[in-house]
């Protein structure tokens, strides 16, 4: 592999990894606001969703 190619691949890793930063610090964000969701759900209404189905990431589906 050339120079030129492996300076190429350093730059697609550079900017993964910042694009990646980035993306971490909206999942973290994410992850807080889910579980106010779930905490205010269960105080209003405990046992209404299956929190197994979530754990394999399904989606929230409330019975209600």
């Amino acid at each position: 592999m050339s120079n030129d190619e492996l300076k190429v691949l350093e730059q697609e890793y550079n900017d993964m990894a910042e694009e990646g930063r980035a993306m971490w610090e909206d999942l973290e964000g994410y992850v807080v606001r889910m579980k106010e969701i779930r905490k205010i759900i269960d105080a209003e209404k405990p046992g209404c969703y299956d929190e197994i189905v979530l754990l394999f990431g399904g989606k929230l589906d409330l019975s209600l």
